[in-house]
């Protein structure tokens, strides 16, 4: 790999590793090798299944053979440290582009990366502000549903609210004011919803329509 003859090395490191699948010095070249930019078949997810693996074998070690590794020098820490360089780079990967999707990728491939927690934070930041641009009930309730817990929910919560109530009653209809109170009865327009409905349902002014609307709604809070 030094000299950049990168098909002999890959040749002879996966023959290494088909003598012995046990193998963590082995798995941490080959992460290396993946991990090499000069490297045409440079690739992240490899790179990191190999640290991964590499970490994995080297716990398995028998002791006096990981002792014996050290003198490489090769020790958890080394191939804690190339792992953790992949995780960074995977990070900024999923930053670059900056989307829902890509966040996603980085969350479900680097398990152990300790970027998740922003990563998790900007994944949602971004999916919210897809939700502002399409701007309906559909795609805040979507957001609610894939990300209950994420800072911005009482925002998408009121805006979803909002959406809604203007959406089914954007006709001005009593039907529909009555319609919506039905099917969404918790509504933070709940009170609007009423005044709506009182002041069409009397728009006769007849004793009649008050007294209907009293029985109806007598918790109306009018």
């Amino acid at each position: 790999m030094a000299k950049h003859r990168w098909e002999k090395a890959e040749i002879k490191l996966r023959k290494a590793l088909r003598k012995d699948t046990v193998n963590a010095p082995i798995r941490y070249l080959l992460s290396s090798y993946y991990f090499n930019h000069g490297n045409p078949d440079f690739n992240l997810d490899s790179a990191y299944h190999y640290a991964i693996t590499g970490m994995k074998d080297h716990q398995i070690t028998p002791e006096r053979v990981r002792e014996r590794l050290k003198r490489t020098p090769l020790d958890s820490l080394r191939l804690s440290r190339i792992r953790e360089k992949i995780d960074s780079a995977g990070f900024e990967v999923a930053k670059s582009a900056n989307t829902e999707a890509a966040y996603l990728l980085f969350l479900s491939r680097y398990t152990t990366a300790a970027q998740r927690e922003l990563a998790t934070a900007l994944r949602d930041e971004v999916a919210y502000q897809e939700a502002l641009m399409m701007n309906t009930p559909e795609a805040f309730l979507s957001y609610l549903h894939r990300y209950p817990g994420a800072t911005r929910s009482s925002e998408a919560r009121a805006q979803y609210d909002l959406l809604l109530y203007q959406s089914e009653t954007s006709d001005s209809r009593l039907s529909s004011f009555v319609k919506f109170l039905k099917a969404h009865p918790e509504t933070p327009y709940r009170k609007e919803t009423f005044r709506h409905i009182f002041e069409l349902s009397t728009a006769d002014g007849s004793v009649e329509s008050f007294l209907k609307f009293m029985e109806l709604y007598p918790s109306s809070d009018l």
